[in-house]
């Protein structure tokens, strides 16, 4: 598994330095911060971030999820790679079940929980091929809470798989060195 991380990451760094990408001035300002090593090196921070971010936009019921979590990884430093494939979670086989997940979540928090704050998008409709019935507002209540208890979920997951797997498999983030002092008079 390390070894196709690892060729997939050196895959995309040959891409991200391609020449004609080096030409085009904004681009290049862009991918010069994407080559940010904390950003793609598997430590247990930047894949913690990285995994909490791409659940979190695997939740959201919209187009260009991966591009959503990779932007959020850039502004967050999360590791990049982790993100996206965190966001085949809501692969196009498992969307349906899943939003259908989301609305009953919804509606069970609304039903123990209803402040009235969504009664403007309280809209009744059918889905298509299931003839059931759903409930806008309680599918906005049930993918804010799975996006957010998934997020906040990720953490402890991959604290505890870091401490659980032996030291010599995980990669820690590189530490900056402190400059070394010339050596006084003293110690010659």
């Amino acid at each position: 598994m390390q070894h196709f991380y690892s060729k997939l990451v050196r895959k995309s760094y040959r891409a991200l330095r391609h020449p004609h990408i080096r030409k085009v001035s904004w681009l290049n300002r862009i991918v010069i911060k994407l080559f940010n090593r904390e950003m793609w090196r598997p430590c247990a921070r930047s894949v913690s971030v990285g995994l909490s971010i791409g659940l979190f936009c695997a939740m959201l019921p919209m187009p260009f999820q991966m591009l959503l979590a990779a932007a959020c990884c850039f502004i967050g430093k999360g590791n990049i790679p982790i993100a996206i494939a965190a966001c085949w979670v809501s692969n196009p086989f498992t969307q349906i079940p899943l939003m259908l997940t989301q609305e009953e979540i919804g509606s069970s928090i609304r039903h123990f929980l209803d402040l009235g704050w969504l009664n403007f998008i309280d809209i009744q409709g059918t889905i298509p091929l299931l003839t059931r019935e759903v409930n806008l507002a309680n599918f906005a209540v049930g993918v804010a809470t799975t996006a957010i208890s998934l997020g906040i979920l990720a953490y402890p997951i991959v604290f505890s798989f870091y401490a659980l797997v032996p030291k010599k498999y995980t990669q820690h983030a590189p530490r900056k060195l402190k400059p070394t002092s010339e050596p006084t008079p003293e110690d010659k």
